[in-house]
């Protein structure tokens, strides 16, 4: 990859005489590897390399900056050029705009490559698959493993000058056991941290009590919530309660709660850990500003807010999240002291929920979250354990963290967002014990 960096840095003179104003490049190259798997054997293995180039020409004026963005799959920084000054005379001044990111400034230390991960073929990747299916030979094992590597780079007509190179792996697997699912999807950055056996393991666990089907009767349960349920709760509560362009258009639900408290709960510590090798973070963000750590909640209050270039105040107000709408996409929820293994002991019903499935936002300004629950889903009484199916749910999960009684002291990484719409991030979770949620006519409640 060394001479694509080398091809970056080469055309940047010439780019800086054929420009009279700022610009910014953007590269970024990918080696994407995927196989696809059914009953635990490869079905299909496919390998692609990819490049992106974006271009962004900014001509300043006294009130912000004219700003064209332009972007091709193939390295013609000539041609993107051409087209940007072709357009600047033709669009509007960017109010916000207050200049690109400096050259000079200090950048966390993070690990992002791993040889591990780069170096998995497929072969591998077949190879333990066949063990998992010898330890599993009741069980049909479905999905995708993929892993990546990416340099991706930044270059500035301002001297700005930065390149990473990351890794990236992700396995997901539905688990079938007779007529029932579970499912199993992990995200990382160093394959050795995948231990395949274990997650699909304990995802199938209750499946191997084979639990009679109960039709769950209305009333208030203490909810026991997986982490990958969590981690779409924390994906939600960033999205519409810690970006800073809705705080500054006071459409946050926080807008009106910025350093007040929110709950009584001194458990819920939350935070967007800014770089952390196991939630796929990069040192800098889109425009070259360090990613810094926010604490967004802590004893109950809210603290902090993220920021780009254009929703904070100025350039010393930003935290390096201009990737896309600026927004805490990194979520860390701190432990709590028991292991899993004692949330679970109880002699009153305790009502599972593993994930979600498919949910949407009803009210952001709450915010109000609906959808269903899918697989993983039980009733437990005592020794026995039920599977009740899927329940619609609608309820606020700050309401819901706040009554959080329990956390696990276990944690585990989850990627960002549902399944269907997974983020290139990941949080940082563990397992919660909430009391009293009630369940009226199969839906979930806790407004």
């Amino acid at each position: 990859m060394e001479q694509w960096i080398k091809k970056l840095s080469d055309c940047l003179p010439a780019l800086k005489e054929t420009c009279p104003h700022e610009f910014l490049l953007r590269f970024t190259l990918e080696d994407f590897n995927c196989l696809r798997f059914a009953n635990s054997r490869g079905t299909q293995n496919t390998s692609v390399q990819s490049i992106f180039l974006n271009l962004v020409v900014v001509k300043k004026e006294d009130d912000g900056g004219r700003m064209v963005s332009c972007s091709s799959n193939s390295f013609e920084p000539e041609v993107l050029m051409k087209q940007a000054l072709a357009l600047i005379p033709e669009t509007p001044v960017n109010k916000e705009f207050k200049g690109f990111c400096p050259p000079g400034l200090q950048y966390p230390v993070v690990q992002t490559y791993y040889a591990s991960t780069a170096n998995l073929t497929a072969p591998e990747k077949a190879r333990r698959l066949e063990n998992l299916r010898k330890k599993n030979k009741d069980l049909w094992l479905g999905g995708i493993w993929e892993n990546s590597t990416t340099l991706s780079a930044l270059a500035g007509s301002n001297g700005l000058f930065l390149q990473e190179t990351a890794t990236k792996y992700i396995f997901e697997a539905k688990a079938l056991l007779d007529d029932r699912a579970a499912s199993v999807y992990r995200i990382g950055r160093n394959v050795d941290d995948l231990d395949e056996c274990t997650e699909v393991q304990r995802a199938i666990a209750p499946l191997r009590k084979k639990p009679p089907h109960r039709q769950l009767p209305d009333g208030n349960y203490r909810c026991l919530f997986g982490p990958e349920a969590v981690s779409e709760m924390c994906f939600f509560i960033s999205l519409h309660g810690f970006g800073g362009r809705g705080f500054k258009q006071g459409q946050n639900f926080t807008c009106k709660h910025i350093g007040k408290k929110l709950f009584e709960n001194e458990r819920i510590v939350l935070k967007d850990r800014g770089t952390n090798e196991h939630t796929l973070t990069k040192a800098y963000d889109s425009w070259g500003f360090p990613r810094q750590e926010l604490t967004l909640i802590n004893g109950g209050k809210i603290c902090q807010m993220a920021h780009d270039q254009f929703t904070a105040e100025h350039i010393e107000g930003n935290t390096g999240h201009g990737d896309g709408s600026p927004a805490a996409m990194l979520m860390e929820l701190a432990p709590g002291n028991k292991p899993l293994t004692e949330l679970l002991e109880s002699n009153d019903e305790l009502l599972q929920i593993s994930r979600f499935h498919y949910p949407t936002v009803a009210d952001p300004s709450k915010p109000l979250l609906k959808g269903s629950t899918k697989d993983g889903t039980y009733l437990i009484d005592g020794e026995d354990i039920y599977e009740v199916g899927g329940l619609e749910f609608y309820f606020n999960p700050i309401e819901l963290l706040g009554d959080a009684v329990e956390l696990s002291c276990e944690r585990f990484v989850i990627p960002q967002g549902s399944l269907a719409m997974s983020r290139p991030g990941a949080n940082i979770v563990p397992w919660i014990l909430v009391a009293d949620v009630e369940v009226r006519q199969g839906t979930l409640h806790k407004e």
